[in-house]
């Protein structure tokens, strides 16, 4: 969908170059919302000192990296560092985690959205340069309705949902 998002946002004039970028860099977002999840987990115990260490670590990186690659390859080099930036980040933030809590259970947790997460990507796929507004709705059925069919969405996520929802004002059972 990076074109299709591309060209409703930003227009022709920013393909191909800002399509290349986005579809580099949506492969930072899983692991940046595991890190900030884990950044919020790291500081609730106490381990703002360590955490502050993994963020000197993770800037280095970054900085070092991008120093190094981007003046041979550009945006795309930039793009794939800060992909690699949230690996360094969550290395530690890990290691803390089970230092201090125990194993997180990675697997059990990621399988489920990724399920989801890939049916929905090869629908989308399937439906090429459809209107933008036809792929954000069925991308999100999809994934919604392929989430709750391989259990990702449990009886105590449902309050949580229905809350979060604006459906519940406009349905008037606020």
């Amino acid at each position: 969908m990076a074109e299709t998002l591309i060209r409703f946002l930003a227009g022709e004039r920013f393909i191909p170059d800002s399509v290349i970028v986005l579809q580099l860099l949506i492969w930072f977002l899983p692991f940046s919302f595991i890190n900030q999840v884990t950044q919020y987990v790291l500081i609730a115990i106490h381990q703002q000192r360590a955490l502050t260490r993994a963020f000197v670590m993770g800037v280095m990186f970054n900085l070092i990296t991008n120093l190094i690659f981007v003046p041979y390859f550009g945006y795309r080099a930039a793009a794939i560092t800060t992909i690699l930036s949230e690996w360094v980040l969550l290395i530690p933030f890990y290691a803390l985690i089970r230092e201090h809590l125990g194993v997180v259970p990675w697997l059990d947790i990621v399988w489920r959205p990724s399920v989801a997460a890939a049916v929905m990507g090869l629908s989308l796929w399937l439906m090429g340069g459809a209107n933008f507004w036809l792929l954000a709705l069925v991308g999100v059925v999809v994934y919604g309705a392929t989430l709750s069919l391989i259990g990702g969405l449990t009886q105590t996520d449902m309050p949580v949902l229905w809350r979060a929802t604006p459906l519940r004002r406009w349905l008037g059972r606020e």
